[in-house]
């Protein structure tokens, strides 16, 4: 019996990618055919997506057949922002899942808390993978950058998560945390129960996730520490040992003449099978 998702002898990879809303001045038209091809070269069983809009998830789709996405938006508008969770279907098939808001109202769309300039959701799918013998629960998040309100969204996100999980399920939780590793969001998830893939896997590429464009090396970059690393991929065995074997943690770098896709590095949990 496979020990995690992960362990199945088949390639087997999951990935966490804010894909920055298509309206930066880094035009979308531009960044948009690498952006699927990194997704399309890692074949990820599933995409932990923050900031994407409604047509850019209609354009991944599109390039990317196999994979449907799954998640309400902020407002619960359709051409607001989306923490949609891209699954591929020809591997996995989804069963309960939802969008919450991380609010004192987790179930009222559109819902933040007071003083909050944008509501922030998280959502959620409980999957079964088709190589693997039990299901799976996959929750995907984009915290706020406003530091006020990190810890309370962290407490809902961990409530949430408790709330729709069955008991003993494995969970993988992705996001951008704009909290880099170390810091209290970080200690609170992990005090959870939740073990950050980078404390089992082999890591390779940069430190940092939001680069701003710049990528590393050169003069105008930022400094490749774990300040920031904001884009997480946590791992909870339902057993509270099992953790996957034999990984590689990456965060790519990939890039062409027109620049990077995201400011923000793909960071991609993988088998070594891959």
């Amino acid at each position: 019996m496979p020990q995690t998702f992960l362990d199945t002898g088949v390639p087997a990879a999951v990935m966490t990618f804010n894909v920055k809303n298509g309206m930066n001045v880094i035009s979308w038209a531009r960044r948009r055919s690498l952006l699927a091809s990194v997704i399309r070269k890692e074949r990820p069983l599933l995409v932990g997506t923050q900031e994407a809009y409604r047509y850019q998830l209609t354009y991944l789709q599109d390039q990317l057949p196999r994979y449907a996405a799954i998640g309400d938006t902020r407002h619960s508008l359709p051409e607001d922002e989306y923490s949609a969770i891209l699954v591929d279907t020809s591997r996995v098939t989804v069963g309960e899942s939802g969008t919450n808001w991380l609010s004192p109202t987790p179930d009222v769309r559109g819902s933040k808390f007071e003083g909050e300039h944008f509501p922030r959701i998280m959502t959620w799918a409980i999957c079964d993978i088709h190589e693997f013998d039990r299901p799976l629960m996959v929750a995907n998040t984009h915290l706020t950058y406003e530091s006020a309100w990190i810890d309370a969204q962290i407490e809902v996100l961990l409530a949430q998560i408790e709330r729709h999980a069955p008991a003993g399920i494995d969970i993988l939780l992705t996001g951008d945390f704009n909290s880099p590793t170390h810091s209290n969001a970080w200690h609170t998830v992990r005090a959870a129960g939740f073990i950050d893939a980078m404390d089992f896997a082999e890591r390779v590429g940069p430190l940092l996730t939001a680069h701003d464009w710049r990528g590393v090396g050169n003069p105008d970059s930022r400094a490749d520490t774990l300040d920031d690393r904001i884009d997480w991929i946590m791992y909870r065995p339902g057993d509270g040992v099992t953790l996957p074997r034999d990984c590689v943690l990456e965060t790519i770098e990939t890039r062409n003449d027109r620049g990077y896709p995201s400011d923000h590095f793909p960071v991609v949990l993988r088998n070594t099978t891959l």
